[in-house]
C-alpha cells in the first residue's frame, strides 16, 4: 500500500470514529441541557384520599401519629427520594353533631425530582408534579397520600405572623365559661398557634311570650355572652390571614378550633389586629 493510500485510510478511520462521537456528544448535551435535570423541589402536601376535589374522609389520629419530621423514602438504588421536613395538624371542622377524631394534616417535604426544561415540568416518581396533583410517598412508617398545594425549587418561606383575636359566643352556658382556662392553647406540631389571654362574660336575657302571647323580659336560662381575647398565629397571604393553613380568618367567620379543654366551634371572630 502506497503512502498516499495509507493516509487516505487513516483519514477515513478517523472520520468513521470521530464524527459519530461528536454526534453522540452533541445529542447528550442537548438532552442534558434542554430536557431533563435531576434536582430537589419543595412541596406542601395536604393529606387526603384521592384527588383534591373529591369529598373523602379526613385523616384520623392514627394517621397523624404515623407521620413525623425526618421520615424518608428511598429509591431502588438507595438514593433519597423524599424527606418529611415538618408536619402541621388541626382538628377538622365538625360537620356532624358528635365528635370525630379527624384532622387536616399538612406536610412539607423535600422531593428528588427531574425537571423537563423544554416542557417546564417537574416529575416525581415518574409522575407529573404540580399544584393540585396527587402524590404518594412511602416511608418506613407510613404511606403518605395527598395533594400538592404549594411547590417551589427552594425551601418554602411561608409568612406566619402573630395576631390578637377577639372571639365571642352568645347564649353560652355557665359550664362553658368555666371550661375555658386562661392560657388554654393549641400546638400544631411546629408552633403554638392559639392561646387564651383573657375572658369575660355578660348575663344574657331573652324576650319570650307567655301562653297568652304577652311579651316577657327575663332570664330564661342561665346563659351568658362570652368574650375571649387570644393570641393566634396565622398564615399571611397578601394581607389575608389564614388559620390552619386554609381557613380565612376575618370578622364574622367561625374559628373552628378544638383544644384539650374545649371545642370553640360556635365562637365567632369579632375582630383581629
Amino acid at each position: 500500500m502506497s503512502a498516499r493510500a495509507k493516509r487516505r485510510h487513516l483519514l477515513f478511520s478517523i472520520f468513521i470514529v470521530v464524527i459519530p462521537c461528536l454526534v453522540l456528544l452533541v445529542a447528550l448535551y442537548k438532552v442534558s441541557f434542554f430536557t431533563v435535570h435531576r434536582r430537589y423541589a419543595y412541596a406542601k402536601i395536604k393529606i387526603s384520599q384521592g384527588l383534591w376535589w373529591a369529598s373523602t374522609e379526613k385523616p384520623s389520629a392514627w394517621m397523624l401519629d404515623s407521620i413525623q419530621a425526618g421520615d424518608k423514602s428511598y429509591d431502588l438504588f438507595g438514593n433519597l427520594q423524599a424527606e418529611v421536613l415538618s408536619v402541621r395538624s388541626y382538628p377538622a371542622p365538625q360537620q356532624i353533631s358528635y365528635p370525630v377524631d379527624n384532622y387536616d394534616i399538612y406536610v412539607e417535604a423535600k422531593l428528588a425530582v427531574t425537571y423537563d426544561r423544554r416542557k417546564h415540568l417537574y416529575y416525581f416518581d415518574r409522575n407529573v408534579l404540580s399544584i393540585g396533583s396527587p402524590i404518594e410517598i412511602q416511608t418506613g412508617r407510613s404511606d403518605i397520600n395527598g395533594t400538592v398545594i404549594e411547590l417551589s425549587d427552594k425551601e418554602l418561606q411561608d409568612l406566619y405572623v402573630d395576631k390578637t383575636v377577639i372571639l365571642t359566643k352568645r347564649m353560652a352556658y355557665s359550664w362553658e365559661y368555666n371550661a375555658i382556662p386562661i392560657g388554654d392553647s393549641y400546638f400544631d406540631g411546629v408552633n403554638q398557634v392559639f392561646q387564651v389571654l383573657e375572658k369575660s362574660q355578660t348575663p344574657t336575657s331573652q324576650i319570650v311570650q307567655d301562653m297568652y302571647g304577652n311579651l316577657l323580659s327575663g332570664t330564661v336560662t342561665s346563659t351568658s355572652y362570652i368574650t375571649i381575647k387570644a393570641r393566634i398565629k396565622v398564615l399571611d397571604k397578601n394581607g389575608q390571614f389564614y388559620f390552619g393553613e386554609e381557613r380565612l380568618l376575618t370578622a364574622g367567620n367561625p374559628i373552628d378550633l378544638t383544644t384539650a379543654h374545649y371545642n370553640y366551634k360556635d365562637f365567632v371572630v369579632a375582630s383581629i389586629y
